[in-house]
């Protein structure tokens, strides 16, 4: 397993690209244990909220394996968009390319 902080518009940000997968089948399955294990982990960080912290401040910590890993690289490059919106989904893509890279040469180094 591999833990990624995102801060609070990544976190929105990978939520997004999660849900409007268009994935069918089996691989559902994945996506949705995906999205039930942000949006916990978007829970944990609110439900201990100080009410004064910034927005700016939040940083949420999500544990993936390297096949969630690889889902949200392609699920990240296969999302088309502009601006503001295209800076976050690259800033999501910057975090999740090298733990998909580390996490796929720890599961061969290991077998």
């Amino acid at each position: 397993m591999t833990s990624i902080t995102f801060n609070d518009s990544e976190m929105a940000s990978i939520i997004v690209i999660i849900r409007e997968s268009d994935i069918q089948g089996s691989a559902a399955r994945l996506i949705v244990a995906m999205e039930d294990k942000l949006i916990a982990a978007a829970k944990i960080v609110q439900d201990n909220l100080d009410p004064e912290m910034p927005v700016a401040d939040l940083a949420y910590e999500v544990s993936f394996d390297a096949r969630e890993l690889g889902a949200l690289v392609q699920m990240a490059s296969s999302i088309k968009t502009k601006g503001a919106a295209a800076r976050e989904i690259a800033s999501v893509q910057d975090k999740l390319e090298p733990a998909a890279e580390k996490a796929a040469e720890d599961f061969q180094a290991a077998a």
